[in-house]
């Protein structure tokens, strides 16, 4: 006997696959096998259904068909898995990090075009967007609960060469190992983290004269800065000539929080950043006399 199979996609009335096949029947009721290779690629997110053949001996009288176009046992998905994600610096909760020797970042990946209970290989990997050079490696191995699922995949760097750079998450995943998906995309905000590069200058005004209550005023700048973030800055007026701390009689900044040194040598301000480069203002009372003919310099 012999029997054709076709494959037809799901929408098109022409059968996109052939394959023919001859057996000898051994008893009235068989069962056969229909094998089919071809590329699937153009097929990824359609169905596809296949139609059976049986021709007599002759080889040319058809004795019976089967159309599986409304047959669930004769359809195939081709799934079309997408990978999306989400970057983020756990020690700031944002995208942007400061350059530390363990800096944490993790990647919030959803998939779709999963097959339930079948297993996955999602491989991540941290690259420097300035070189495209590889930084760190992580893995996760899953079972897809659903046809969509969300993983997250934890990267740990050593991150003080790179203050000042990007950093981008890539993310690829495998089936039976083979590559089904990936995100790669060096411009891809959701997939970038700043690595954040601080700066602190000042720049000291006042006490040109000797007094009990004399005033310093340190114009600060700084950088590298993030939004809404709450910063602590620490201050000494020093005695240039011993490097020794002096006695503070109060110190004021705006509207941030102050704090003191129990020995009244250093000054905390708390504040919260508005902007990525923001300008403190810190003034320093202390009592000038001791310090006659000398020069003070603000830490």
């Amino acid at each position: 006997y012999g029997i054709t199979g076709f494959i037809f996609v799901e929408g098109s009335g022409s059968p996109s696959v052939s394959s023919e096949n001859y057996y000898i029947a051994t008893a009235k009721t068989q069962t056969f096998k229909v094998s089919y290779t071809f590329d699937s690629t153009p097929y990824a997110g359609r169905k596809i259904y296949c139609s059976a053949y049986l021709y007599a001996p002759d080889g040319l009288t058809q004795v019976a068909i089967h159309i599986g176009k409304n047959d669930t046992a004769q359809q195939v998905e081709f799934l079309s898995p997408t990978i999306s994600t989400t970057a983020n610096a756990p020690s700031t909760d944002t995208q942007y990090a400061y350059a530390t020797d363990k800096l944490q970042i993790d990647d919030t990946v959803n998939l779709t075009g999963l097959i339930p209970n079948e297993a996955y290989s999602l491989i991540g990997q941290l690259v420097d967007k300035s070189t495209g050079k590889v930084l760190a490696t992580s893995s996760e191995y899953i079972t897809a609960s659903n046809d969509t699922q969300s993983v997250n995949v934890s990267f740990t760097l050593n991150a003080t060469a790179y203050s000042g750079k990007d950093v981008v998450v890539y993310e690829t995943l495998y089936y039976k190992g083979k590559l089904i998906a990936e995100h790669k995309n060096l411009n891809d905000k959701a997939q970038t983290i700043s690595l954040l590069a601080p700066t602190v200058k000042t720049k000291a005004s006042g006490a040109t004269s000797i007094s009990d209550n004399s005033e310093i005023k340190d114009t600060v700048t700084i950088t590298g800065l993030i939004q809404g973030k709450e910063y602590t800055l620490d201050g000494q007026l020093i005695d240039k000539e011993t490097a020794n701390a002096i006695e503070l009689i109060s110190v004021t900044s705006g509207n941030n929080e102050v704090v003191l040194s129990e020995n009244k040598t250093t000054v905390t301000v708390t504040f919260t950043a508005t902007a990525e480069a923001q300008t403190l203002e810190i003034c320093y009372k202390f009592n000038s006399r001791p310090y006659a003919g000398k020069e003070v310099v603000v830490f």
